[in-house]
């Protein structure tokens, strides 16, 4: 017979408001569950799939595209960073990088700045609006 515990105190009136441990079917279950190679790699993709879903749906809120909300989380976790740094690290073609630059930009999300000691390089990084 299975062995249950309850997790409650006193004899429990409503049973939706106590959990119930059945720590034989715990036991059972982790025995035999499998652990070879292809079974984790199930698993682990489930839990991406999942959190990917769940990311996606949360940057969608905010009226972002997955491109331009990797921009703004690498400048708030690097700081300011040059355009080309910024396309190698979020991989992304110059063009598709330059175009994301100027949709931020436009939003008023990011700032260009031009480096002083080369001009061919252009610096961008969060404005009071992109950090909040």
């Amino acid at each position: 017979m299975a062995a249950s515990s309850g997790l409650g105190v006193g004899a429990p009136r409503d049973r939706r408001s106590h959990i119930y441990l059945d720590t034989m079917y715990l036991d059972v279950k982790i025995s035999d569950m499998d652990s070879s190679g292809i079974h984790l790699w199930l698993v682990l993709m489930k839990a991406y799939r999942t959190l990917a879903r769940y990311a996606r749906c949360s940057i969608e809120l905010s009226g972002l595209g997955p491109s331009d909300f990797a921009i703004l989380e690498l400048l708030l976790h690097r700081g300011q960073q040059p355009v080309n740094t910024i396309g190698r690290r979020v991989d992304l073609t110059s063009g598709a990088i330059t175009s994301a630059v100027d949709r931020l930009e436009a939003q008023g999300l990011v700032v260009r700045t031009p480096d002083p000691e080369d001009r061919r390089t252009r610096f961008v990084s969060l404005t009071p609006k992109g950090t909040a």
